[in-house]
Parts: structure tokens; sequence; C-alpha cells
């Protein structure tokens, strides 16, 4: 657990980024898309000195992160965006020397990344589907046993109805944190993420073929008719 004067100092940092945020995106009203001050929070006290992060996406969380971190990596398809946290960083006295940015899409750079073993992966990049089934898969093989993945923006059907379905499914992965808009889940144990359909019986038992399921429907019904016929009322004589 974090000592609670470290949890202190970071929630104090919180407060102060949130009030003063980086401005680096375009479309966002305030200059930042941001998930909830309690996800922040949540890393906050559960993120262990000394940790090694990566995220998908930039923001206030890359402030965040790479003050926390000993060392963090940033997935992120802008330069431009980098180039302006750099500069936010540099106007507030804070070191980026301890970021690795890696500019491209996340299906692009995940893949062929090479990062020591992470204490907390943070999914907030791409919202669009299949791009956070991508990211979770490529980037939470790095993370050790006990780490964190937290999956932003949940309300969304494109993250929710896939990769959130299969995490609270999956019984290695444990729910410890979230709301409507976010969730953090545990890795318990070291495990690959490449596997057959055949270990996954917790998704549920396998689907039968459609025309299967038609014959069988027609069948029961056949036998409902001759039931009924069976049952019915007998033959009386006058």
């Amino acid at each position: 657990m974090t000592s609670p004067p470290l949890v202190a100092d970071r929630l104090t940092a919180i407060t102060t980024v949130i009030a003063d945020p980086p401005r680096v995106h375009d479309s966002a009203p305030s200059g930042v898309w941001g998930t909830s001050t309690d996800c922040y929070q949540f890393i906050a006290r559960n993120l262990p000195d000394g940790a090694r992060t990566l995220e998908t996406g930039l923001g206030i969380s890359t402030v965040l992160l790479g003050l926390w971190s000993a060392r963090h990596t940033c997935v992120v398809g802008s330069a431009a965006q980098v180039d302006a946290l750099k500069a936010y960083l540099l106007d507030h006295g804070q070191s980026h020397l301890d970021i690795g940015f890696e500019v491209g899409t996340s299906d692009q750079v995940l893949p062929s990344l090479v990062v020591d073993p992470i204490d907390l992966y943070l999914i907030d990049g791409g919202h669009g589907f299949p791009i956070p089934v991508v990211d979770w898969y490529y980037g939470s093989q790095f993370l050790r046993a006990g780490g964190l993945v937290i999956v932003d923006d949940i309300q969304l059907p494109s993250v929710h109805d896939y990769l959130i379905r299969y995490l609270n499914a999956d019984p290695r992965w444990t729910r410890v944190g979230g709301d409507h808009k976010w969730l953090a889940f545990r890795k318990e144990g070291d495990f690959t993420l490449q596997e057959e359909w055949t270990g996954q019986d917790f998704l549920g038992p396998r689907r039968q073929p459609a025309s299967t399921r038609l014959k069988s429907s027609v069948h029961r019904r056949i036998e409902r008719l001759r039931q009924g016929w069976n049952n019915g009322p007998a033959n009386t004589t006058k």
C-alpha cells in the first residue's frame, strides 16, 4: 500500500493539475479531455512508489503518471500533442525525461514496443472498436502479476460491450475500482493472453450453429404437437 504522506502529496498534485491542465486537445472545451477525478485519486492511492507505467492517449494522466512513476511510457498518435505537453511540463518545472513518448497509432506501436514489466496500464486512447481491445491485448502483456489495468470511457458500447464484458467474465481479472466512466482490474497471476477459446469457459457455453438451433426448435415443436395429440380427449360413445 502506498504510504499516506505520498498519497497526500499526490492528491495535492491532482488538484493543482486539474486547476491548470495541459491544453493538448483542440476539440476539448477546456483544452484537454480527461477522466473522472476519482480515477486519478484511485491511481494516487494504489500506484506503488518507483512504479513503471504505460498509457494509450495523452493528457492530465500523462502529467500525473510522469510525476509519480520511475518510468512512464505514453503511446499517442499526435506529435503536436507531445510537443504541447512537453512545453506545459517545461513551463511548470516538471521534467519529461522520465516519460517515453511513442508517437503513432497504438496498433502500430504496441506490438513492437519494448518496456520492462509495468505496474499500471491506463487505456484511454482511441475508443472506436476494436481499438480498446487491441490496446488491452498488446499492452496488458507487460503487466506484472498484481498489476492494474484501468479502462476509461466504459460508457461507450465500443468499450463496454466487448472489452469490459470480457474482463468482468474472466476470473483472472478482478475488478478493484471504478464508476460509471472507468473501471480498474487487477491481474491475478502471470499468464499469456494468447489462448484458444477452449480455455475461456467463463464466457459461457458454445453456441450452436443457426441451422442446428432451427432443427432443434422444429423437433421440439413437433414433439409438443405429438404429445398434444396423444393426450387429447378420449373418444366417447353415445
